[in-house]
C-alpha cells in the first residue's frame, strides 16, 4: 500500500499528543494514567483510527504476511505506541524527569526519520506491530 501523507500523519500524532497532553495536566487525578492508556490504545479507536489521524483523514491498517490487511485492534495500539506512553510516565518523575523527556525528543526524531526515509512510512512501532498507516479520507469512513 502506498504510505500517507507524511505531513498528515505529524499533524495527527501532534493532536493526539496535545489531547494526551490535555489529559495528563487537567484531569485529576488520573489525568497521567488516562494520557498514558490513550495514548497506548489511540489507534485501535474508531477502526484503526485515533482522534488525530480521524481528523486528517488517516488510517491504521494490519499487514500480517497471508492475510486479508484490517484495522489497527488494540493489541497493535499497544505495540506500536508502547515507547511514547511509557517515556510519558516515566517523563513525570520529578528526578529522572529531564532525562526521558529528552529520550522522548529524541525517539520522536528517530521515528520521524524513518516515516521520512521508508518507501512505506513504517516507523519502529510498525515494524514490531505489523502495521502501516495509509491515507483513509473522509469520504471512504462512511
Amino acid at each position: 500500500m502506498p504510505r500517507a501523507d507524511q505531513i498528515h500523519r505529524f499533524l495527527a500524532k501532534a493532536i493526539d499528543f496535545i489531547l494526551a497532553g490535555f489529559l495528563s495536566r487537567f484531569v485529576s487525578p488520573f489525568g497521567l494514567f488516562g494520557a498514558a492508556i490513550y495514548l497506548f490504545i489511540c489507534d485501535g479507536l474508531f477502526e484503526g483510527q485515533s482522534i488525530g489521524k480521524r481528523i486528517m483523514g488517516l488510517r491504521v491498517m494490519v499487514l500480517r504476511a497471508g492475510k486479508e490487511r484490517t484495522a489497527c485492534t488494540y493489541k497493535e495500539s499497544i505495540i506500536r505506541n508502547f515507547p511514547y506512553a511509557i517515556l510519558l510516565l516515566l517523563g513525570s518523575i520529578p528526578i529522572i524527569q529531564i532525562f526521558f523527556l529528552l529520550l522522548g525528543f529524541l525517539f520522536v526524531l528517530i521515528e520521524a526519520y524513518f516515516i521520512w526515509a521508508d518507501d512505506h512510512g513504517i516507523r519502529i512501532g510498525d515494524i514490531y506491530a505489523e502495521t502501516q498507516v495509509v491515507d483513509f479520507p473522509p469520504a471512504a469512513q462512511t
